[in-house]
């Protein structure tokens, strides 16, 4: 005979739980201190069955515990009650945590499923939407007319900015084709008044025989609908109230209408929000992480620009600006008094400006310039569990206020973001800690060594010159040994800023070790090179240092080698530099000295 897979899981259990017990009847049962041996047997043999058989193991462990501590008579039947509904009380909240767990855990799988079935069919459309309405408001347009015994019903958009009134559907016949003018007409002083008014003598667009009834239908902001009825001129009227009863279906099908277009609407906006989450980068590249943020962020809100600021006490400056009007520069620092960002991390919440004066505080700094102010501005803080980590600002040219539903999604990705600008920001600090010289606060050698390997990689690809300049301070133990380390620390600090004044931005200055520095050139070749070495020399020849009160001349040596006019590879130039140095020092200091070339070498 067979057992099926739940009489081998209930065998197992059994198993389990005889040798759990036969271990506590052994040791002295309920005093056994193996006895949460059993609880937590109890618990897992129950996790995955239904309740019925649960309860049975649990009847089945109690009274196997109990009729022994019964035998040995070291329980009366008052104990035994007590103790049973202590395991009770212990072990039924456990189970009830269980069916919980298990009715959630189907209710997520049926909203997976229809999340699904949602996802695998076709989307509705704004377009598809409108078409489906017209068909609803004809329909409804018609049996309002066989109700209240019309000829014909119109249904008007009015249109204030344009001043005219649109018809948009009918219950029969064509529609008027020119919109009708609001200011001095029928149709606008129904729509002011907001009362049932008959236009006499019938409007072109109506039949010339026709009584016509105009009354507002609803209202949308300083827009809304206006229906017309065409009776017969031996018609009685109808009275108001008849006609505004009718009318409700009218109502229900626009606000239908509006319903289902903000269902898509806040649907699309969801579709952005996760696009733009799923855009924020892997890559903890501080620069880079918010330059997406700041794309995403406008994905979701039609502006013409933005910016993105980090919030730091020390330095709080703009990280990026994308606008086609102007705006903050990045890297400006923030005005920390009354620029809008500033104000809203001081005040921790979001500040909406709309229809924004041309005299409102500056957005991030005083330098900004703008081609075209914004018009609408919404700054909002970033916020991360320790305070605000950034700012967002997003503007418009050309709209005097945003669309709220928008800005509600910014303000609901904004956790997320501020979660990865601080741990970008995080990951930069620790980075620029492993990468930085601590007292000239160059490149060390382990980041120079880096961006030689990337320097060695493209010119492996597309064979670029590349130069690499080694510098020694000329007699710096001198300096030390008659002025002090303090001095000399000094004068690494001077020649270090000296370094990143006369390079260009893309060079890489790094502290070597001691007082030795290394230089990268990318795109230099030996000539080249040669004239930045001379012109470093002569800057730091030139330092006007002094230390209490004593003057201290400051020169170096530097050794030059390019690529590939004196090395094969990227690699080999420092061991050439070196040798450069070397014959530089030898020859008496204070003087650059080329390495010479390997191999003839003819430029591309």
């Amino acid at each position: 005979m067979k057992l099926t897979e739940l009489q081998r899981a209930d065998v197992r259990l059994i198993a389990g739980g005889a040798i759990v017990y036969v271990l506590l009847l052994a040791s002295g049962a309920l005093s056994s201190p193996l006895l949460p041996l059993a609880s937590v047997w109890l618990f897992q043999a129950t996790l995955d069955v239904e309740r019925r058989r649960a309860l049975a193991y649990f009847a089945g462990a109690a009274a196997v515990l109990l009729a022994t501590e019964l035998v040995r008579e070291s329980l009366g039947w008052r104990d035994v009650a007590a103790l049973t509904a202590a395991i009770a009380a212990a072990w039924l909240p456990l189970q009830l945590l269980r069916l919980r767990a298990a009715r959630d855990a189907r209710r997520l799988a049926q909203l997976d499923r229809i999340l699904a079935e949602a996802d695998s069919g076709e989307r509705p459309t704004p377009e598809g939407i409108a078409l489906a309405h017209l068909r609803d408001l004809e329909d409804s347009l018609r049996d309002l007319a066989g109700r209240v015994g019309a000829r014909r019903v119109l249904l008007w958009r009015i249109e204030r900015a344009a001043d005219r009134a649109r018809a948009v559907a009918t219950s029969g016949g064509p529609l008027p084709a020119a919109p009708a003018p609001l200011r001095g007409s029928p149709l606008g002083w129904a729509w002011e008044e907001g009362v049932q008014m008959q236009i006499d003598p019938p409007p072109a667009w109506a039949a010339a025989d026709a009584l016509v009834v105009a009354c507002r239908l609803r209202t949308e902001g300083s827009d809304g609908t206006l229906l017309t009825y065409e009776f017969g001129n031996d018609q009685q009227r109808p009275a108001a109230d008849v006609l505004d009863a009718a009318a409700v279906t009218v109502r229900a099908v626009l606000d239908t209408h509006e319903l289902q277009l903000a269902a898509v609407a806040d649907r699309r906006r969801l579709d952005q929000l996760m696009r733009a989450l799923r855009r924020i980068p892997a890559e903890p590249d501080l620069d880079e992480v918010a330059r997406e943020l700041l794309q995403a962020a406008r994905d979701l809100v039609d502006t013409t620009g933005g910016a993105i600021a980090i919030w730091d006490d020390d330095a709080p400056r703009v990280l990026v600006c994308e606008s086609s009007d102007g705006g903050p520069e990045a890297g400006r620092t923030l005005v920390a008094d009354d620029s809008e960002m500033a104000i809203a991390a001081r005040a921790e919440s979001r500040i909406i400006r709309e229809d924004r004066p041309r005299s409102a505080p500056p957005v991030a700094s005083r330098e900004e310039r703008w081609a075209y102010p914004p018009r609408a501005l919404a700054t909002v803080p970033l916020m991360a569990p320790t305070g605000v980590v950034g700012l967002l600002s997003l503007w418009t040219s050309e709209l005097p206020r945003f669309d709220e539903r928008s800005i509600e999604l910014v303000d609901a990705a904004a956790p997320y973001f501020a979660l990865v600008l601080n741990h970008a920001r995080r990951y930069g600090m620790a980075r620029e800690r492993a990468e930085r010289d601590p007292l000239t606060r160059l490149r060390n050698r382990r980041a120079f060594d880096a961006a030689l390997d990337g320097e060695a990689a493209r010119f492996r690809r597309y064979v670029r010159p590349l130069s690499v300049l080694l510098v020694d301070l000329d007699h710096f133990k001198q300096i030390n040994d008659t002025h002090g380390h303090e001095a000399g620390d000094a004068v690494l600090q001077l020649v270090a800023r000296t370094l990143e004044h006369e390079l260009r931005d893309n060079d890489l200055p790094a502290r070597f070790g001691g007082e030795e520095f290394v230089v990268l050139l990318p795109e230099t070749d030996r000539s080249h090179a040669q004239d930045a070495a001379e012109r470093l020399r002569r800057a730091i020849e030139a330092l006007d240092f002094s230390w209490q009160g004593r003057p201290i001349p400051i020169r170096a040596s530097i050794g030059v080698a390019s690529c590939p006019e004196c090395a094969d590879s990227p690699h080999d130039l420092i061991r050439a530099a070196d040798e450069a140095l070397y014959e530089a020092k030898e020859n008496g200091r204070n003087q650059v000295r080329v390495a010479p070339p390997k191999r003839r070498y003819e430029p591309r």
